[in-house]
């Protein structure tokens, strides 16, 4: 059994029953950059701060605080947008990357061991029944009509 791969089953179902229970995880608060260095990695490409703030469903005012403090660290860097020099883009820099994939290597490791420590019998079963619930859960609401800014 591949418990890296059966950690990030469990992880996706987990991030949908959090949405399920009754809005943003309050962790995403907590650890709002983790959440905005790993949505820059899997964009791959250079991202409106908006669409963070829509993504990780916080306020502007949250995003830009977290873009200011990962920008501090060298972890991302702005720029100007290229097609409307009013708005600015953000991409991850080498070091952000390298911070995001280890960061994201220590958690999946840590459910890995979990789910190892149940075995294969039990890590499918929990598997089976997470995947179930991750489809009866509705998708998390569109921000732009949750909220108003």
């Amino acid at each position: 059994m591949d418990y890296h791969k059966a950690a990030e089953t469990l992880l996706g179902a987990r991030a949908a029953l959090r949405w399920f229970a009754g809005g943003p995880p309050a962790e995403q608060l907590a650890y709002g950059e983790s959440l905005a260095l790993l949505l820059l990695l899997r964009r791959g490409a250079p991202v409106h701060p908006r669409e963070l703030s829509r993504e990780m469903d916080v306020s502007t005012a949250r995003v830009a605080a977290v873009l200011k403090h990962l920008e501090s660290r060298g972890l991302l860097h702005r720029s100007p947008d290229d097609r409307d020099s009013r708005q600015v883009q953000v991409t991850l820099t080498e070091a952000g990357r390298q911070e995001i994939l280890a960061r994201h290597a220590a958690v999946t490791g840590s459910f890995a061991a979990m789910l190892e420590a149940l075995g294969p019998e039990d890590t499918e079963a929990l598997l089976r029944i997470a995947r179930k619930l991750e489809a009866l859960c509705p998708p998390p609401p569109d921000r732009k009509e949750a909220r108003h800014e």
